[in-house]
């Protein structure tokens, strides 16, 4: 039940008096920041869940005056249960974590072991056969017949046996055909082509002979292909054969390591892990808890407004640092947090029926308890 208020006692004295409220009465009017003017801020702390006793006390700052309100929190069962639970629950968490690890690794490991024998059965299916060419292949440099050189001898032939025929025609003296001035111009023609013509002949027979000679040693060079052919199908044997004899390492020491991680008991994660654990011994055993408010007002002191909140827990062997909520120290949770529990009466941390609150208070407190 909320106390009753007795400050209509000390208005008439403050009024015979001649003084002016103090700093600390005029905020205990106002109205609570985040109630929409429903509570002030003295009923806020008055008869609280959340407080053995209420300290008030205004202090100067530069020039403005601030007013420190000091609650001491009363009831934290909620939270010590709760660390009571992480404490115990938490190498069954990290072993949990650490048989899910081992259990990943272990489906890695067998697929992967499926995937090698697949691979060595498909090869071992797998079969090199060679058949040697019975003759020269088609792309082969002298695949040319060598009669076609013989043909494209035949035209400067038949060019020279025209200007023969000409000659002859055209410049035997007493024939009815006989033209000295054709007749010259004929030999002169004949004079300058032909020799053309033989070199060009004489050309198509040397490449003749040089196919036939070519195609005289086909055997010869049908054989040496052949010999490469084989050299490739042996050296391309030889190399899967290695391969299935790598997969078949690769299967044996995969079954190495697969026995290997079925008996591990820890990992380095783990055992990380446990040594955490094992700093949370005490982390229950929490003596006190104290939350700091500072107010400030308006220059017309008629808006109170809460410049920080500042929550400190003791241990029994270990006093945590004061947190200060403020934006530019953001923590786990905040200031609304805080005002919030106290605005609607509600203890702090309660895990029953709070469990966001208490995981954030795990994220703040926890890591700066085990590195104490």
């Amino acid at each position: 039940m909320r106390s009753r208020s007795y400050l209509w006692l000390s208005l008439p004295i403050v009024a015979l008096s001649g003084c002016s409220p103090s700093e600390v009465d005029v905020l205990k009017t106002l109205p609570m920041p985040m109630t929409g003017q429903q509570m002030t801020v003295q009923a806020a702390f008055a008869d609280h869940a959340n407080c053995k006793n209420v300290e008030w006390k205004a202090f100067d700052e530069r020039t403005v005056t601030k007013v420190k309100v000091t609650c001491e929190v009363k009831d934290l069962e909620g939270l010590r249960t709760h660390l009571v639970n992480l404490e115990h629950t938490a190498d069954e968490q990290a072993l949990a974590r650490f048989q899910a690890r081992q259990s990943q690794s272990l489906n890695q490991i067998q697929r992967s072991i499926e995937t090698l024998k697949e691979r060595i059965e498909l090869g071992r299916q797998k079969t090199f056969t060679f058949s040697p060419l019975e003759s020269l292949p088609k792309h082969d440099r002298y695949r040319l017949n060598c009669d076609e050189y013989a043909e494209k001898a035949q035209h400067p032939l038949k060019r020279i046996e025209r200007h023969e025929t000409y000659i002859k025609k055209f410049c035997t003296e007493g024939s009815s055909t006989y033209s000295a001035q054709f007749c010259a111009q004929a030999r002169d023609r004949y004079n300058i082509e032909v020799p053309q013509l033989k070199s060009r002949i004489d050309e198509y027979m040397r490449d003749m002979q040089a196919c036939k000679n070519a195609r005289a040693s086909d055997q010869e060079r049908l054989q040496a292909i052949n010999e490469e052919r084989a050299r490739q199908v042996r050296e391309a044997e030889a190399r899967h054969a290695q391969l299935l004899k790598d997969y078949e390492v690769e299967v044996g020491r995969k079954e190495a390591e697969l026995v290997q991680v079925q008996n591990m008991k820890s990992d380095n994660q783990y055992d990380l892990d446990r040594a955490a654990n094992q700093k949370l011994a005490g982390v229950n055993k929490i003596k006190s808890l104290q939350m700091e408010f500072v107010f400030r007002m308006t220059v017309d002191k008629k808006e109170a407004i809460i410049e920080s909140v500042s929550t400190d827990f003791k241990w029994d062997n270990f006093d945590a640092p004061a947190f200060k909520h403020v934006p530019s120290m953001p923590m786990g949770y905040d200031a609304e947090d805080i005002v919030r529990s106290m605005i609607n009466n509600r203890k702090l941390w309660d895990c029953a029926n709070d469990a966001l609150m208490c995981r954030k208070v795990d994220n703040t407190l926890i890591p700066i308890y085990i590195l104490r």
